[in-house]
């Protein structure tokens, strides 16, 4: 369950903060917001919120979080705090609400955990986060309400305000400052999977498709799709294909980024290559290193990464990738180029061949 959102505004030369709630009905399937509201508020804070949740589901949508229509109410009822009284929503003006609308849209709208979050910008034409005025106020109110933990989200046009006493302030108070530019990057930021979008240079060239550009990776619905499928029915699918056809980048680019945007528990994954492993002419020795090769896999920084903790009794789905076609060598070497799924203590040779019976190939053309 992710953390609350609290929207951050001025009253005079004071800023003050006040909790935001959320409640989303949804309707058909569909890609749009049919309704947006905020109880209590003046037309202007209404629109600043239709405009926000707007540009967030934007991304939702596109991303695959979302699948239906949906209706969504902000309340703000709380907006008594240490520094005022009886400021009601409808006496809020400006723009500068509408980053905390987006926020307090995805924290309800998404299965993913997120921080207590306190936040100010206002959210411009695809995404963009423009400045606001008042932030060292605000900023002293974000901290008045934030917990250990929390994120403090903010214009990064507005960063060099910022001075090197506030910044010892929020890291005492173990608040994170963040600044942002983009919608798409800020939820990134906040560990929100952001798959489909790329704002950096698009051609790959000769290079594969990585797991990084998900965002740019087009032409294989229909294998990705299918293989998909089949990880819900099997334990391990063994993609082959002449070398150049694409089973790096239809896995890495593809299937993974859809296999974690279907989970919303812990799912993780590595990339194990034949170069990999040391070789070595004692079996045992060769073994070792296949599972040290295995278990430094996993340990990457991209989202559904291991780090250093791994368990014997992970379970999941098997992903398997070949290079090239050609018949796979014999044991210890005929460990998969890339998998994803139960603990590399647990994937020996031996287990791989005991469950062979359960493996299904896909060929790519």
């Amino acid at each position: 369950m992710s953390g609350p959102v609290f929207l951050l505004f001025t009253s005079g030369e004071s800023g003050l903060a006040s909790r935001l709630a959320t409640d989303i009905g949804t309707g058909v399937h569909g890609t749009s917001i049919r309704r947006v509201d905020v109880k209590g508020a003046g037309a202007d804070l209404r629109l600043s919120a239709t405009r926000a949740v707007n540009e967030a589901a934007r991304i939702l949508y596109r991303e695959q979080y979302l699948d239906r229509q949906l209706v969504v109410q902000f309340s703000a009822d709380h907006f008594d705090n240490v520094h005022s009284s009886n400021i009601h929503s409808s006496n809020i003006h400006g723009r500068s609400a509408e980053l905390a609308f987006a926020l307090a849209f995805v924290a309800a709208a998404v299965e993913r955990e997120l921080p207590a979050m306190a936040a100010t910008g206002i959210v411009g034409e695809g995404g963009v986060i423009e400045r606001i005025d008042g932030l060292a106020g605000k900023f002293s109110a974000a901290l008045s309400v934030l917990p250990d933990g929390g994120t403090f989200v903010f214009p990064a046009a507005n960063e060099s305000e910022l001075t090197d006493e506030q910044r010892h302030r929020a890291a005492e108070q173990k608040v994170t400052l963040l600044p942002a530019h983009r919608l798409e990057e800020m939820l990134a930021r906040l560990g929100l999977p952001i798959t489909r979008t790329w704002l950096a240079e698009p051609f790959r060239g000769l290079e594969p498709f990585r797991f990084e550009h998900a965002s740019i990776f087009f032409g294989r619905e229909t294998e990705t799709a299918e293989l998909l499928a089949l990880l819900e029915r099997r334990p391990a699918v063994l993609v082959r294909g002449p070398s150049g056809a694409g089973k790096s980048s239809v896995v890495l680019a593809g299937v993974l980024p859809g296999l974690l945007r279907r989970r919303t528990d812990s799912l993780h994954w590595g990339l194990l290559r034949p170069h990999d492993i040391e070789r070595d002419g004692d079996v045992g020795t060769e073994h070792a290193n296949m599972v040290r090769a295995l278990i430094d896999a996993w340990r990457h920084d991209e989202e559904g990464g291991a780090g250093s903790a791994l368990r014997a009794t992970w379970r999941g789905a098997a992903l398997c990738v070949l290079r090239a076609r050609r018949p796979a060598p014999p044991a210890p070497r005929a460990f998969p180029a890339s998998a994803t799924g139960p603990a590399p203590e647990a994937r020996t040779p031996h287990a791989a061949q005991g469950r062979a019976a359960a493996v299904r190939f896909a060929t790519l053309p």
